[in-house]
């Protein structure tokens, strides 16, 4: 599976503008396994409230892989990591899970 995505946003009072775009592919190689890849990229920006001074559109990248397993007919784990950057802040980290079907 293929998912491609977008938002454009416009906020007022302020005029403040930020665009995203993001793509996921999904690959599932039997029933019982899955992996992903997720993209996003794109512009945001801020308004300082207090002295009506926008702050500048900061450009930001965020990636993530994703394993899910099932290990019975109702249960699955999953691992996935992230890596978030824009030019003042990078950050990454990993998230285990636990999936229950019904």
């Amino acid at each position: 599976m293929i998912e491609v995505g977008g938002r454009y946003n416009i906020s007022r009072p302020g005029d403040i503008q930020s665009h995203r775009l993001s793509s996921t592919i999904v690959w599932t190689p039997s029933p019982r396994r899955s992996f992903s890849r997720a993209r996003l990229a794109g512009r945001k920006r801020w308004q300082v409230v207090t002295h009506r001074h926008d702050a500048n559109p900061v450009s930001f990248n965020e990636f993530s892989l994703a394993w899910r397993e099932k290990v019975t007919s109702s249960i699955a784990l999953s691992v996935q990591g992230d890596r978030y950057h824009n030019p003042s802040n990078t950050r990454s980290g990993v998230t285990l899970g636990v999936a229950r079907y019904w």
